[in-house]
């Protein structure tokens, strides 16, 4: 990955948003859940990894942990798996408001990140949508 601010070619810019039928058009994918950790106890895709979108959140306004403190933010990309040769999908709720965010702060930081139209609702009855997930580091 490459940190914002790097030279990068970069390919055009590609809708952010896949359907859940179109999961299946990926070699591979990291599945990212952002939902809460109660959500995400409670039900979630057995290749899922959460993400800590608080502790995110409350990083990205903290002086030593902002967007700035690259390292950090490289390192917390890279302990969910994360890497440059296979995408990333986040799911939420459904609301796509958390998946949005760390779509975007994986994108900032380099990563290819997609969002799941209709989050885990939208996927939950689907697994075998899930089939080419990668396995969660661990």
């Amino acid at each position: 990955m490459s940190a914002r601010g790097t030279t990068s070619t970069a390919a055009a810019p590609r809708d952010p948003v896949i359907e859940p039928d179109e999961l299946s058009l990926l070699a591979a994918f990291r599945l990212l859940d952002v939902r809460d950790a109660e959500a995400f106890q409670a039900d979630h895709a057995a290749s899922a990894v959460r993400v800590p979108v608080e502790l995110w959140e409350a990083a990205a306004k903290t002086g030593e942990t902002s967007f700035e403190n690259i390292s950090y933010w490289e390192s917390a990309i890279a302990d969910l798996g994360v890497t440059e040769s296979v995408p990333a999908v986040v799911y939420d709720d459904g609301r796509m408001t958390e998946a949005a965010r760390v779509w975007f702060i994986l994108q900032y930081f380099g990563a290819e990140a997609l969002i799941v139209n209709g989050g885990w609702p939208a996927i939950r009855e689907r697994r075998e949508l899930l089939a080419k997930a990668s396995e969660a580091p661990g």
